[in-house]
């Protein structure tokens, strides 16, 4: 059970790798295999990692509302949902009790899909049918193209212009939601979530609506109703077989309705189901699989799912714009006035607030080579600003996280801080391939609690080894966030024994660092102005740290 913010209802974002014969047990607390699926592409780790590397079976439930207060001094008992606490408790409960009448030597093997309809009931089916349900969808689109041509009422050039028209209604869709969600971002550069979203996403439902209606009216103006609609049921079944292929777990998004607009289109060219409940049908089957994320992905992903909820309403979109083009040709200029609107809204509503403020992490960092001071910030607000010689713009102050390692510095007093203590030599000869060993030991003088070794070189790190112990295997999908040929090892302890196989000669830098919490009393002006702002610490708070660069 994880909390990723303090409010909002659980959801199930999370199970091992090979979850068919789960889900049947777990399907009245299930949410949709989407929140899995994108939870798997995430570089992040929980509670259940360890036991995932281990190929133990496991589902893990969260809950995301007020991801602001997540990891700061207002992730606290007083800030927590009561309702959501209960929630958790029912699920827990109900998990207890399903597993508790299973039989777990009749697991199932390999992945499952599946959907909570509007928190109603769960359908789910075996991963590797996706690919079969979207094979006979594309089969039926076949019998709909043969037997509309011969009627006369769909032609090939109309199809491919429905294809076309799809395509760029998802493509203008995303650009639009990308420029909205910078455009508003102006005011909070780096800021994850918003007091007040609303009329931010609500302007990303309109640019997106907007999208698919102008595209369809352009095709429209070329092809007939059918034409367009059997070229998007294509671009449905394209795309679901796309993702049938690379991200099954995502797959429902698009399978749910390219089937619904294959057996209709169908429908159309054999018995002449009317265009009204032909579009119908497929808005309803997009709104089925895409509005449930469409109102959680803010509290999911924060900023990030602007873009990608314009996008989703676009597609739902799709199902009856080119139904409706012809006879309500407003209804484009109307939803971008809206969309404009909303978004004036959005940029003077207020952007900071007492339940969500900004994150802003104060360190005091000490170099061990020059004796340097400085302090370190991702952005100083004004006042932080006024509170000491911030440069004006961020430089690189952690090459081993890329263009993500960038802070903005100012001069600090100096401070009677001892850097770590490094000790390099070497293991045994050098092997027949080039391998040699490096061996590190590493201390903290002031018994910090924390030390990390960074280190970079065209010579290849093969392995390693820390206080005799190798690390577990990365996960199958593993996003890392260092830079090209970095590595790094964090150690919960003052001191530490690594050994480092590498194989080269290329010579190789390293930073080392021990960290402690909390700042030195020089920092009283700095804390008072960030508090002063309304922004607080994120994650481990506020630290020291003290550095020491070393060659070998």
């Amino acid at each position: 059970m994880e909390a990723r913010g303090t409010t909002g209802t659980p959801f199930l974002f999370e199970t091992s790798r090979r979850n068919r014969w789960l889900i049947p047990i777990v399907a009245q607390a299930a949410t949709t295999s989407l929140f899995a699926t994108i939870y798997d592409l995430l570089p992040n780790d929980t509670d259940l990692t360890v036991f995932k590397r281990a190929d133990r079976a496991g589902i893990n439930f969260a809950y995301v509302g007020g991801g602001t207060q997540y990891h700061t001094r207002l992730d606290s008992f007083a800030n927590v949902d009561e309702g959501s606490v209960q929630r958790r408790g029912d699920q827990v409960l109900a998990m207890v009790r399903a597993f508790g009448t299973t039989s777990f030597d009749e697991a199932t093997p390999g992945a499952a899909v599946w959907i909570d309809v509007f928190a109603a009931f769960v359908v789910w089916w075996p991963a590797a049918w996706t690919v079969w349900i979207t094979a006979i969808a594309l089969v039926l689109l076949a019998v709909a193209i043969v037997r509309g041509v011969r009627r006369g009422e769909t032609t090939l050039i109309g199809v491919g212009l429905g294809v076309a028209s799809f395509v760029g209604t998802v493509a203008l869709a995303f650009v639009l939601g990308v420029a909205l969600a910078r455009l508003l971002g102006l005011r909070t550069p780096g800021a994850l979530f918003a007091p007040h979203p609303g009329p931010m996403l609500g302007a990303a439902w309109f640019v997106g609506l907007a999208a698919a209606l102008a595209l369809a009216a352009l095709v429209r103006r070329r092809a007939s109703f059918d034409s367009v609609f059997v070229g998007y049921a294509l671009a449905w079944n394209g795309l679901a077989l796309a993702l049938a292929i690379t991200l099954p777990g995502a797959a429902y998004l698009v399978v749910v309705p390219g089937t619904v607009v294959a057996v209709f289109a169908v429908l159309r060219a054999t018995v002449r189901v009317r265009e009204e409940l032909a579009s119908i049908a497929a808005l309803a089957a997009a709104a089925t699989v895409f509005l449930p994320f469409a109102f959680v992905g803010y509290d999911a992903l924060g900023a990030g799912s602007v873009a990608v909820t314009a996008t989703l309403l676009a597609l739902v979109g799709a199902t009856f714009a080119p139904l409706v083009v012809e006879t309500a040709r407003g209804l484009v200029p109307g939803c971008l006035a809206i969309a404009v609107v909303l978004g004036v809204i959005a940029a003077l509503v207020p952007n900071r607030s007492t339940s969500h403020p900004r994150h802003m992490t104060l360190a005091h960092v000490t170099d061990g080579d020059t004796c340097a001071t400085r302090w370190q910030v991702d952005a100083p607000t004004a006042e932080v600003r006024a509170a000491a010689s911030f440069e004006p713009t961020a430089r690189s102050v952690a090459p081993w996280y890329g263009a993500a390692g960038t802070g903005v510095v100012a001069p600090a007093p100096a401070a009677a801080i001892a850097p770590p203590v490094v000790q390099v030599g070497t293991h045994g000869p050098v092997a027949s391939d080039g391998a040699r060993v490096i061996t590190l030991d590493v201390s903290s003088a002031r018994e910090a609690p924390r030390l990390a070794i960074m280190w970079h070189s065209a010579a290849k790190t093969v392995s390693v080894r820390v206080n005799g112990v190798v690390p577990p295997p990365r996960p199958a999908r593993w996003r890392t966030v260092l830079a090209p040929d970095w590595n790094r090892v964090v150690v919960c302890g003052s001191s530490a024994h690594l050994e480092i196989t590498v194989q080269g000669e290329a010579p190789t830098e390293a930073t080392v660092t021990d960290t402690s919490f909390g700042l030195p009393a020089a920092a009283a002006p700095l804390i008072q102005a960030r508090d002063a702002s309304g922004a607080v610490p994120l994650r481990d708070g506020d630290v020291t740290v003290a550095e020491r660069h070393v060659t070998w």
